[in-house]
Formats: structure tokens, C-alpha cells, sequence
């Protein structure tokens, strides 16, 4: 294969891992969209509850929920910065 063609093969292939990202990214937002839900409604449950049995039921929900709600925050946050890339004069220095 000559240069060109090695060149659009490598392209085609990070293209197809941004794809991926980018379904990652859209999934992972409705996920945390529908936790927020959730998140409100228990929230709302729990001043309205009388029972303090049930009250703290639910506050076990909505701290398990509030956790990995936080988890997906990180990790969409994570793909949305860039990885740090090296600087072009280290990349081409032996090591």
C-alpha cells in the first residue's frame, strides 16, 4: 500500500472511535438525564414522607442515585476534555 492509502486507513479508523465516543457521550447523557428525574421525584417523596422508617429508605435511594449520578458526570466530563497529546518536539526525540 502506498502512503496515502495507510494515511485514509488510519483516518477511517479514529473516525470510527469518535463515532463510538460520540454514541457513548449521548447515551451516557440520557442516563444521567433519567437519574436527575429520578433524583427530583424521590427528593420531592422525601419531604412529603411521614414514616421514618420509609423516610430513610428512600434517602438510601437518593443517595445511591446522587452517587453515580456523580460518577457519570466525571466520566462524561472525562470525554469531553481531550487526552493531553505530546508536544511535537518529544514526539520525535528518542528516548
Amino acid at each position: 500500500m502506498k502512503t496515502k492509502k495507510l494515511l485514509t486507513a488510519v483516518k477511517d479508523y479514529f473516525d470510527e472511535s469518535k463515532e463510538k465516543q460520540l454514541k457513548k457521550k449521548k447515551y451516557l447523557k440520557q442516563v444521567l438525564e433519567e437519574l436527575k428525574t429520578r433524583q427530583k421525584s424521590l427528593r420531592k417523596k422525601l419531604n412529603e414522607e411521614k414514616d421514618a422508617g420509609e423516610k430513610t429508605t428512600i434517602q438510601k435511594k437518593l443517595d445511591m442515585i446522587s452517587y453515580q449520578r456523580n460518577k457519570g458526570l466525571k466520566l462524561l466530563k472525562a470525554l469531553r476534555t481531550p487526552p493531553a497529546k505530546e508536544s511535537e518536539a518529544e514526539a520525535g526525540r528518542p528516548r
